[in-house]
C-alpha cells in the first residue's frame, strides 16, 4: 500500500513527531509512505531523512491565524497557490490513501479531495476552538471553513475523546473517531543536550520540570508563582522549564521570577534535542498547560516513571488515566504547591507503586503497536468504503 501525508509544520512537536512516528510504523509494516512538508529545512525534514523516509516540500500555509486582513489574503493565497503543485504531487506519488495532519492543513485536505483519492483528515489540536487568546481564527470565517471541511468527504480522526467531542459539535458531524498517538521513549542522549543533563543530574534537590512551549498557554507561570510555598517545604527545589519561547514569554518568567526573589531556582534549560532524557532525571513532571489536544508530555513522564502532577482538566485526565497522578486546580498556584508538596512527600513504597501502575498503563495504551494496529485499520477501512460519495461521517 503506498500513503501520502500531508504535515501541518516543519518542526518537530507533537503533531510533526506523530506524522514521523505513523510514517516509520506503516514502513515496518510494508506501507510505502511519502511525507509532504511546507518547508525544506526544519526538524520534520531532518527527522525524516534520518528515518530514511521519502519526503517533498511545498510552499503552504495553515489556514487560520492571528494577525491582519493582509495576512489572511497572504495565506490563502499561498495555499492556492500551492494546490497545483500538490496535485502534482499526488499525481506522481499515485498513493492508495492520503492522511492529512492537523486542522491547520486544510489545503491538504482539499488537494485530497480534488485529486479523488481516498482520505483521511486526523486533528491533533483544538485550533481556533481553542481557549488560549493566541488561537487564531480561520482565514476564510467560521461558516465558510466549515462548510469546505465537509466538502473534503474525508474521514475524521482525533488523537483524544476530548478533541474529538469537539470538533463533533463545532462541525455538526458525527462521528470523529478516536485514534491515540503512540508514545514510546528515546533513550538517546545528544552531545548537544549533554551540559542540560549535567545541569539537572547536579542539582542538589528535588527537580520540578515543565516541558513544552513557553507561552500562555501553557501556563508555566503559574508554577513559576507556585514556587515559594515549594520552597518553604523543599529548600533546594529546582523549576526547570525545556522548550523553545516563540513569543518571548521567558522574558515575563524572567521578571516574575526575579520579583518573588527565586531567579536562582528557575532554570530556562532551552530546546533540547531529546526532552525525553531530560524528562528521566525529574522528581516530578508538571503538566500546567489547560487547552491541550493531547497529553504527550504526561505519557512520557509515566514512562520515564516520573510523578506527575496535571491541571485538572478533561485532556489530562484522559491520559493520564485513574490515579496515576496528582491534579490541582487550573492556573491555581497554591493548588499547585500543595499537589507537588503532598508528591515529593508521599513514602517511597507508596510512591513506587503509583509509578509502576503508571508506566504499565502507558505502556499499555500508547505502545506503537496499539497506535499503528488502530491507525492501519482506520486505513483500511477508508479504502473499503463502497459509496464513493460516503463522507464517512453523518451530519447531525
Amino acid at each position: 500500500m503506498n500513503i501520502l501525508i500531508f504535515a501541518h509544520d516543519c518542526g518537530l512537536r507533537g503533531a510533526e513527531k506523530v506524522a514521523a512516528d505513523q510514517a516509520e510504523a506503516l514502513t515496518r509494516r510494508g506501507w510505502k509512505a511519502t511525507v509532504v512538508v511546507p518547508c525544506q529545512a526544519g526538524g520534520l525534514a531532518e527527522c525524516l531523512r534520518r528515518r530514511e523516509i521519502d519526503c517533498v516540500h511545498v510552499r503552504y500555509c495553515h489556514w487560520f491565524g492571528t494577525g491582519s486582513l493582509r495576512g489572511r489574503a497572504y495565506r490563502t493565497l499561498s495555499n492556492i497557490v500551492a494546490l497545483p503543485r500538490m496535485l502534482r504531487i499526488i499525481r506522481s506519488v499515485q498513493p492508495d490513501v492520503i492522511l492529512v495532519h492537523s486542522i491547520a492543513c486544510g489545503v491538504g485536505a482539499i488537494a485530497a479531495r480534488l485529486s479523488g483519492t481516498p482520505r483521511i483528515w486526523q486533528f491533533h489540536e483544538t485550533g481556533p476552538y481553542g481557549t488560549s487568546s493566541d488561537r487564531g481564527y480561520f482565514d476564510l470565517g467560521e461558516r465558510l471553513t466549515v462548510r469546505a471541511i465537509r466538502w473534503t468527504n474525508c474521514r475524521l480522526l482525533a488523537v483524544s475523546t476530548r478533541i474529538a467531542d469537539l470538533y463533533e459539535r463545532k462541525l455538526g458531524v458525527a462521528p470523529v473517531r478516536v485514534v491515540y498517538q503512540a508514545v514510546e521513549l528515546d533513550d538517546a542522549h545528544p552531545a548537544s543536550d549533554a551540559m542540560a543533563l549535567a545541569r539537572l543530574s547536579s542539582w542538589p534537590g528535588p527537580k520540578l520540570m515543565i516541558i513544552g512551549s513557553l507561552s500562555p498557554l501553557k501556563d508555566q507561570s503559574a508554577a513559576v508563582r507556585a514556587m515559594p510555598q515549594i520552597l518553604e517545604v523543599w529548600p533546594d527545589a529546582g523549576l526547570f522549564l525545556v522548550g523553545d519561547d516563540p513569543l518571548g514569554t521567558g522574558t515575563e518568567i524572567n521578571t516574575l521570577a526575579h520579583d518573588l526573589g527565586i531567579s536562582d531556582k528557575v532554570v530556562y534549560l532551552g530546546t533540547l534535542a531529546n526532552a525525553g532524557a531530560a524528562i528521566a532525571h525529574a522528581d516530578c513532571c508538571i503538566v500546567t498547560s489547560i487547552d491541550e489536544g493531547f497529553g504527550r508530555v504526561t505519557i512520557e513522564a509515566m514512562l520515564s516513571e516520573s510523578s506527575v502532577v496535571a491541571a485538572d482538566v478533561e485532556i489530562n485526565r484522559e491520559v493520564a488515566g485513574e490515579g496515576n497522578a496528582d491534579f490541582f486546580t487550573p492556573s491555581d498556584s497554591r493548588s499547585l504547591a500543595a499537589a507537588i508538596n503532598t508528591v515529593l512527600a508521599r513514602p517511597e513504597p507508596n510512591r513506587r507503586a503509583k509509578l509502576t501502575r503508571a508506566n504499565s498503563f502507558a505502556r499499555q495504551k500508547f505502545s506503537s503497536t496499539v497506535a499503528t494496529d488502530a491507525l492501519e485499520a482506520e486505513l483500511l477501512a477508508c479504502l473499503d468504503r463502497s459509496a464513493p460519495n460516503d463522507t464517512g461521517f453523518e451530519i447531525s
